[in-house]
């Protein structure tokens, strides 16, 4: 029974250590977690984000991924994208001043100012990349 409970506290103590370390890994792990809800397909944004801004999200999406279609002709990678609707949720996901940030092929963050066709675009190429390499 001890060994369980100490087997338990060791691996919430883990997670919660990873998660305070690697903000960016906790959000693909558990969305909600960090304040994300599913807009569309893998596409998240921040919990509370007004209907009009998550069409607009979405809108913006697509057109990065056209773009991407545009430069490759296919495309490979499929990323969580999370997007963020204030500063605070941005720094809490471990950004800074940057508009957005790609992780490996796994997952594309963007900021309030990075919420633009040409910076989603930018940071799905990093992606797109990577996967294909």
């Amino acid at each position: 029974m001890k060994a369980t409970a100490l087997a338990i506290l060791l691996i919430a103590t883990t997670a919660g250590g990873l998660a305070a370390a690697y903000p960016m890994a906790a959000a693909i792990a558990c969305p909600s977690c960090l304040g994300f809800k599913k807009a569309s397909g893998q596409v998240y944004a921040e919990d509370g984000m007004a209907p009009q801004q998550q069409a607009a999200v979405l809108q913006t999406i697509a057109m990065a991924r056209d773009h991407l279609r545009q430069f490759y002709g296919t495309t490979e990678s499929v990323p969580e994208i999370f997007v963020c609707g204030d500063d605070n949720c941005y720094r809490k996901i471990g950004g800074g001043k940057s508009r957005g940030m790609a992780l490996l092929n796994l997952a594309l963050f963007l900021s309030p100012k990075g919420m633009t066709v040409t910076i989603a675009s930018h940071e799905m190429s990093h992606i797109e990349l990577h996967t294909r390499i």
